[in-house]
């Protein structure tokens, strides 16, 4: 297992400093960037620049999900299906953790 971690930090390291940007945005904003400062001005803006302050992104953030969960009967049932999944797994997962916790132990066999 630790081999496996070192591995996947490695490689993610790697794609990091070799893989290239793709996201629109970030890409369209470094363009808009490079061209201000190559003409020496302020003309140049991306496109998908928000022009929303961020408190306004962050409470658009919130609460369209959250009109969305209790607008829409079909988004509010599986929400409420995989909340009760996760709630029973979790519960068998401690009831089998705490209910004998002698058995427990650090070694392999």
């Amino acid at each position: 297992m630790l081999i496996s971690s070192f591995q996947g930090g490695f490689t993610s390291i790697l794609c990091i400093l070799f893989l290239k940007e793709t996201h629109a945005p970030t890409l369209l904003r470094r363009r808009a960037v490079l061209k201000n400062k190559q003409e020496r001005s302020d003309r140049y803006v991306s496109v998908l620049a928000s022009k929303l302050p961020p408190s306004e992104l962050l409470k658009n953030g919130l609460v369209r999900p959250l009109k969305m969960l209790f607008t829409s009967p079909v988004i509010f049932l599986l929400s409420a299906h995989l909340a009760l999944a996760f709630g029973y797994v979790v519960r068998d997962l401690f009831v089998a953790v705490y209910s004998n916790p002698d058995k427990l132990t650090n070694e392999t066999p």
